[in-house]
């Protein structure tokens, strides 16, 4: 008996590949028999097809939206742009680099979708600030600056060490950062999550966090972070292991800052077992707008100013939890705002209106 098998194009410009086996009646017994035949078809998903391009080498195409993309790579490295068709066109699937170093830059001219980025090295510079970032981006080593249009679409964007990263990304949804180097600085203008489920920041330190509007994605620090600087602080959990410079918020609702607390812990410490340990510090935490259910808690806090406080939490206590507090302004919802100045233990409790406290522990 023979067999074959035979590659036939799909509509889409895929393929399949379809085997042909002869039967076992009489007239299947010769060569050039006619039948009887059972054809089996399995998909062999889409072609694909790539564009390499070298140092100081221009790669263009012609995306689906008849937009002109071109992809350049400055210093060491290879490139390839890897498309699901067969002609070399269309919205791109991958862009693969290799051999590039801290001196490397990737630079897309023109407004395309970007999907998956893989870089097997380090990078210095990732310039593609028409684009948005549709899949996941992940450089091996170090990444000193990314700029992109947007990210979005439940994805992550994850970088080794070696270099200091810098981020200025527009808007983010649904987007997670995990950095094994410094963080620099992140601009942004929004970044926020679209449904129940937030994503995760996660880096050794942050130097500089600005972003103008909504924030809501959690927040994890094992050194220190420097300014953090929200339009508005939501449903996020910053939690930072060494220390925190200033934050600065125009509003905070169902969140929670924490230095140095117990990783487990979700509400407002009531003990110094609920601090990893003694020591970390929150010199500044200012919320200009409204204050409500949302937890504070530093072993040492500088000053704490909270211009709103929405006292009211359906019994749920929120606030504030500290060893000392050397200043504290609170201004309640339609209330005289209060002053309190180096407050350390043994003072335990203390009552800032309805639901919220502050609390000296220790």
């Amino acid at each position: 008996m023979i067999a074959t098998n035979r590659k036939v194009d799909g509509p889409d410009g895929g393929g399949a590949v379809r085997r042909e086996s002869p039967g076992t009646g009489p007239a299947s017994t010769g060569p050039g028999s006619t039948g009887p035949y059972s054809i089996s078809v399995t998909d062999a998903g889409p072609f694909q097809s790539t564009k390499t391009f070298l140092q100081g080498q221009n790669a263009t195409f012609t995306d689906a939206n008849g937009h002109k993309i071109t992809v350049t790579l400055n210093g060491p490295g290879t490139g390839q742009l890897i498309f699901q068709s067969t002609t070399g066109s269309g919205n791109l699937s991958q862009i693969l680099l290799n051999g590039t170093d801290a001196t490397s830059t990737l630079t897309i001219h023109g407004a395309t979708p970007l999907p998956t980025i893989v870089d097997n090295g380090s990078m210095g510079t990732i310039n593609a600030q028409q684009d948005d970032l549709t899949g996941d981006l992940s450089v091996t080593g170090g990444l000193n600056n990314l700029r992109l249009g947007s990210a979005s679409g439940g994805h992550s964007i994850t970088v080794g060490s070696g270099g200091r990263l810098n981020l200025r990304i527009p808007t983010l949804t649904d987007e997670s950062l995990v950095s094994a180097e410094a963080i620099g600085t992140i601009h942004a203008n929004q970044w926020t999550v679209s449904g129940s489920s937030r994503q995760q920041i996660s880096a050794p330190s942050i130097q500089n966090l600005n972003v103008r509007g909504a924030f809501n994605e959690d927040v994890n620090v094992s050194g220190t972070v420097g300014q953090f600087n929200v339009g508005s602080l939501s449903s996020s959990a910053i939690r930072v292991q060494s220390s925190i410079a200033s934050i600065l918020a125009g509003s905070a609702a169902d969140s929670e800052i924490f230095v140095n607390v117990t990783p487990s812990l979700t509400t407002l410490p009531a003990s110094a077992s609920d601090f990893a340990s003694e020591g970390g510090l929150l010199k500044n935490v200012r919320v200009r707008g409204a204050f409500s259910d949302t937890q504070v808690a530093a072993w040492n806090i500088g000053t704490a100013t909270l211009n709103n406080l929405q006292p009211n939490n359906n019994g749920t206590t929120f606030g504030i939890a500290a060893n000392q507090v050397a200043h504290l302004h609170v201004t309640p919802a339609g209330a005289k705002t209060m002053t309190m100045n180096k407050v350390f233990a043994p003072f335990a409790q203390t009552s800032l209106g309805g639901d919220a406290v502050l609390r000296i522990v220790g």
